[in-house]
């Protein structure tokens, strides 16, 4: 207990005196804070589209893929595969019998004015232009229509989803959108609460040769309860060539492999930033040991320990460090969340990047402020005195 009052003392006594080291606290918590903006750009970003993907993911849809493949628009589903899918048990049939299965296909979208900048952009691969047979809209009573109204099965009519619509021009009702040497016709606006608001969706009929396809990217089929996704699964592979995952699982795989480098950018830089911060707040605790030598010599002649004294050290960059990181975050919030990186991909601030950039700042600083605090532990009285 006396230990931990002695500590609690010097660092009283060492925040006291900062106003007399203003320069070096304010480079610790602006090093930590560049770190923490650094490093959220890409982790709210990862975290803006898992939420958004995870959102239009149900365990009571199963999602067919080729085999091995994690990644539908690399998917091929030959056409009379679906018969075979629709007639497998498990499933969840309409009032007149037919199976609720979807067959769909995706491909990138066209170049699209953004609003904000009138600059032709291309949006990312998470959104894309989606081709949506007659049972689409069952399968998926989360999405509703916002305005207009739905496309009609063989023409050349698009729903257009509300986060594309909000950042983009052109896409307005009776607007025309050149795709794929053909033109489409905007004829109503959806929403679903899930990355499916970045999508242009038509009539897979239409939409498929388009794209110049003879084959779907993916089947999605409602389940009569989760529980009946093994029968479902077993009996599907066995007939078939392909891949069977609840959609909330296939979700979590593309999420875990398809942005991996996105997240290996984030950590790069991260990593640099880091070693600058590093560097930042140990030049800076040394210089804070120099300054206060005199001081920690006194308080160790009236018998507070050299153990004190480095805990106090360490414990005052920490402080430092977390303001850095909670300065960090409040500007990662006000300039990031909710916003749209090329349009369509959000960035999301949570609770939980705020206690990783705690967390890491805790770290950086402890590391950075441990040899500092070894040297004024080890100064004697005559040493700190001159």
């Amino acid at each position: 207990m006396r230990t931990l009052v002695q500590i609690l003392a010097v660092t009283a006594i060492g925040l006291s005196t900062l106003p007399r080291r203003i320069t070096g606290a304010l480079l610790i918590g602006l090093a930590l804070a560049v770190v923490v903006l650094g490093t959220f750009y890409f982790f709210a970003l990862f975290e803006g589209v898992s939420q958004d993907m995870m959102a239009g993911s149900d365990p009571g849809r199963a999602v067919i893929t080729s085999a091995g493949q994690w990644n539908e628009g690399l998917s091929r589903i030959a056409p009379g595969w679906i018969e075979i899918i629709a007639k497998a048990p498990g499933l969840r049939r309409t009032a007149d019998g037919r199976a609720m299965v979807d067959a769909e296909v995706r491909g990138g979208l066209p170049s699209l004015r953004r609003k904000s900048d009138g600059a032709m952009v291309r949006p990312s691969a998470v959104s894309g232009f989606m081709g949506m047979g007659p049972m689409g809209f069952a399968l998926r009573p989360e999405l509703r229509l916002v305005s207009g109204r739905m496309f009609r099965p063989g023409t050349n009519e698009i729903i257009v989803g509300v986060t594309t619509w909000r950042n983009f021009s052109g896409l307005s009702l009776g607007d025309q959108v050149t795709f794929r040497n053909a033109s489409w016709t905007v004829v109503g606006s959806f929403a679903s609460g899930s990355f499916l608001d970045t999508s242009l969706i038509g009539d897979v009929g239409q939409v498929m040769p388009a794209m110049g396809r003879e084959s779907y990217n993916s089947v999605i089929a409602q389940l009569a309860s989760p529980e009946s996704f093994q029968v479902f699964h077993d009996t599907v592979l066995a007939a078939l060539p392909v891949s069977v995952m609840r959609q909330t699982d296939f979700t979590r795989q593309f999420l875990a492999r398809g942005p991996a480098q996105a997240r290996v950018l984030a950590y790069v830089i991260g990593f640099l930033l880091t070693v600058g911060a590093f560097a930042a707040i140990l030049q800076t605790m040394y210089q804070a040991v120099d300054s206060r030598s005199p001081e920690m010599a006194v308080l160790q002649a009236i018998g507070f320990g050299g153990f004190a004294v480095a805990s106090a050290v360490v414990l005052e960059a920490m402080l430092m460090a977390i303001l850095g990181a909670a300065i960090g975050t409040a500007i990662s919030w006000a300039w990031l969340d909710g916003t749209y990186f090329r349009g369509v991909l959000r960035f999301a601030v949570t609770p939980h990047l705020f206690l990783f950039a705690v967390e890491a700042a805790i770290g950086i600083a402890f590391l950075g402020a441990v040899l500092p605090a070894i040297r004024a532990a080890r100064q004697t009285v005559a040493e700190a005195l001159r």
